[in-house]
């Protein structure tokens, strides 16, 4: 018998784009004991799930070796009798082409409690992202949606080709690889050979590529391009206007493939940002992020926290961790009541403000040098600051603040680390998705980067044509001290900073 809190989740994980998961879906991830997903699944949503879950991968991959459908079944029960939170991700919508009516079955022969969750389906969401409506009053009054792969044990078709021709828009899943007898049975059937027709690869996702033409030549003109599954196909007068309504293909980084090295798993992430603007992304964090269990310092100050007169916070992560240890400490935010605060970036300052302070003192140019430059002409003798920061963090504010008379509390509650992924493993990711940028965010990740690099490496680095892209001077000086060009700046030392420059970006005016 299974326990009472066993149950199955079966959800849609939607067509891939990750703006396109429903909070539904999310809830049920951060519930879960064991996640179950498909290759169409975006594997960052599993981030949603605890760190404590299990995830099976049971994608399957036309022409590649994969889990079967009885066993998929299979160890969704058998997770699921060990008193687990079962999660099937699945890509698109579980009960549209998606077999979940098949794993439904089982789940039910089984008595197990279940759960569906719908999904975006491609079959509406690729056309919407590739500009083409699928109905129009003009043009379109109905649309049929099929497969373009059958069981193919069952004993006829259940492909109507005579009605589905009648039809104003056809929209066929999984039909790449049978575009010749699509093309044949919609000709036979009295489809016109100037039929628009548009394939669309990777629909939703930043790696989207469309293909129009039509009906009479598109199983030459797919012939003629690297068409890969997975492609939706669409037949129809609503095609036409893909030029005028393709919105996602004209944003100002698609077709721009991005290396992020920044731990980056805030909200506001460097990675949603530039996703939403039509980069694909490559994360890779070169660090690790991780509070200090031991601190002594901090606890000295927290004994002689009313003497001191201005705290300066040096980044988000300086905000949020002194935050959890004031709270482990039984304090909250009141600590600061009778201090001056100093921030280093607007970012951080806003991070400060979700606690319900403000900052005092917030300079223009966003790094310690700005701060240093706020207080150049401050007294500072006998006065107590407190710096809680990271444990490798530059010197420069303490080494000010010190020649400025002031009694420096550096308290170090965090540190920066070099996550585990070798040479070999970032150079063919690098070669493989055919990265245009790699993006730094500190001069940890570019320290970082080059101590990974072997001197081949590092040469094949300085002959590609890939791009660097720095968050400040700082961390462009850094990439400079390793002989390599930097050719985007932040002009404003903000994520929002780092991705305007590189919309903004001009191969005619680079910054050196």
């Amino acid at each position: 018998m299974h326990k009472v809190r066993s149950k199955v989740y079966l959800v849609g994980a939607g067509p891939g784009n990750f703006g396109l998961l429903t909070l539904r879906a999310k809830e049920v991830l951060e519930q879960a004991d064991v996640v179950i997903y498909d290759y169409l699944a975006n594997s960052r949503f599993l981030q949603f799930a605890p760190p404590t879950a299990t995830l099976i991968n049971a994608g399957k991959r036309h022409g590649h070796p994969s889990i079967s459908q009885p066993e998929i079944n299979q160890r969704i029960i058998e997770e699921a009798q060990k008193g687990q939170i079962v999660v099937r991700l699945k890509g698109g919508d579980p009960f549209i082409f998606g077999r979940g009516a098949e794993e439904l079955s089982s789940i039910i022969e089984a008595d197990i409690p279940f759960e569906v969750v719908p999904g975006v389906s491609s079959l509406h969401a690729v056309p919407c992202f590739a500009g083409i409506p699928l109905t129009h009053r003009n043009y379109s009054s109905n649309v049929v949606f099929l497969t373009g792969v059958e069981y193919p044990e069952k004993p006829e078709t259940l492909i109507d080709w005579d009605a589905i021709s009648r039809m104003n828009t056809i929209v066929i899943l999984m039909g790449l690889s049978r575009i010749a007898t699509i093309q044949e049975k919609l000709l036979q059937h009295g489809v016109r050979e100037d039929t628009p027709v548009s394939l669309i690869q990777w629909g939703t996702w930043s790696q989207q590529k469309s293909l129009h033409s039509h009906l009479k030549r598109v199983v030459e003109d797919v012939n003629n391009h690297s068409l890969k599954a997975p492609v939706l196909i669409i037949v129809g007068e609503v095609c036409q206007f893909h030029q005028e309504y393709n919105w996602f293909e004209k944003q100002p980084l698609f077709g721009q493939t991005i290396l992020v090295t920044r731990n980056d798993s805030s909200s506001s992430s460097l990675t949603q940002k530039l996703e939403q603007r039509g980069a694909h992304v490559i994360y890779r964090p070169l660090l690790q992020i991780q509070p200090l269990s031991h601190t002594p310092e901090f606890d000295q100050v927290l004994m002689n926290y009313k003497k001191i007169d201005l705290v300066i916070f040096t980044s988000q992560n300086g905000v949020e961790y002194c935050m959890q240890k004031l709270k482990e400490n039984h304090l909250d935010s009141r600590v600061f009541g009778n201090m001056h605060i100093a921030c280093v970036g607007s970012s951080t300052a806003k991070q400060l403000e979700e606690y319900g302070l403000r900052a005092d003192f917030l300079p223009q140019d966003f790094q310690s040098e700005g701060l240093i430059e706020t207080f150049a002409t401050t007294k500072w003798k006998h006065q107590n600051i407190w710096l809680p920061q990271a444990k490798n963090a530059r010197p420069a504010l303490e080494e000010f603040f010190i020649q400025k008379g002031a009694n420096v509390w550096r308290t170090p509650i965090y540190e920066t680390t070099s996550t585990a992924i070798s040479s070999q493993e970032l150079v063919t990711l690098l070669q493989s998705h055919e990265v245009d940028w790699i993006t730094f965010a500190s001069s940890s990740s570019v320290k970082n980067l080059f101590q990974l690099f072997s001197e081949t490496d590092t040469k094949w680095l300085f002959q590609s044509k890939i791009k660097m892209a720095c968050i400040g001077k700082i961390t462009a000086s850094t990439v400079h001290e390793y002989g390599l060009d930097v050719h985007v700046t932040a002009k404003i030392q903000t994520l929002d900073g780092l991705v305007q420059s590189l919309i903004e970006y001009d191969p005619l005016n680079q910054e050196k």
